[in-house]
């Protein structure tokens, strides 16, 4: 308790000479420990009125996590705000491929394929793009180019991070959708991993609310013949 007072009385003392904000990113990999001192820091500045903020990126939880009962207190005593980062439109992507390189033809239609809006695997392809010598040149981009159908270590690396979490079988029934398409019908899945088309509804409904919401599947727009059994990939992370 002496190291979180410590911490405590550093910040509100900072505080004394101007507003702090702390960013803490992926909040969700925090340990029972740090959730507990960031708790304690929040009362600490609420009690002493301190112009103390933080901001925490994090997918959504469910309970019993400490994290989610910390989120669940915090909202109910009025101390959190939550804000959903929307996907960047194409015009977004399209003025920052322009600022970028505005001699690169294709960069935007590029960006915005591989990235659906996404502002972290947008910036992994720009940083991707600059590594392999992709942008800066008169030509049209070669969309089809080995180069520029490569995906950079770091989202590759997030997405396996992500992916441990799930359940043996929601592995197996991913693993086999993937190599299907982009669209896959469940009958086909279940087919190919032998198991029964309710029990492989069941685990898409694990992948679909992966995170806390669904960020993995989409169904086919409502009203199509096949909404009742296709799925979509949507971007992971």
């Amino acid at each position: 308790m002496s190291l979180w007072e410590g911490i405590g009385q550093f910040l509100l003392a900072l505080t004394h000479q101007r507003p702090v904000m702390l960013v803490i990113d992926d909040l969700y990999w925090a340990d029972s420990s740090t959730l507990g001192l960031l708790g304690y820091l929040l009362c600490k500045a609420s009690q002493n009125q301190a112009a103390l903020y933080f901001i925490a990126a994090s997918h959504m939880v469910g309970p019993p996590t400490p994290l989610a009962l910390l989120l669940e207190v915090l909202l109910r005593e009025g101390r959190l705000v939550r804000l959903t980062l929307e996907r960047l439109p194409p015009t977004t992507i399209a003025s920052l491929a322009e600022e970028i390189s505005p001699t690169t033809a294709g960069l935007a239609t590029w960006l915005t394929i591989r990235s659906e809006g996404n502002p972290f695997i947008l910036a992994q392809l720009i940083q991707y793009a600059r590594d392999y010598q992709l942008l800066g040149t008169d030509d049209l981009m070669n969309l089809t180019d080995s180069a520029a159908q490569g995906v950079s270590e770091t989202v590759y690396a997030l997405i396996r991070t992500r992916l441990a979490r799930l359940s043996e079988a929601s592995r197996q029934v991913l693993n086999i959708a993937a190599v299907i398409g982009r669209e896959f019908e469940v009958e086909m899945v279940a087919r190919s991993v032998t198991l029964a088309d309710a029990a492989v509804l069941d685990r898409l409904d694990e992948l679909r609310s992966f995170g806390g919401k669904p960020t993995m599947f989409t169904r086919v727009p409502r009203g199509s013949p096949d909404s009742h059994k296709t799925y979509w990939f949507w971007v992971l992370l």
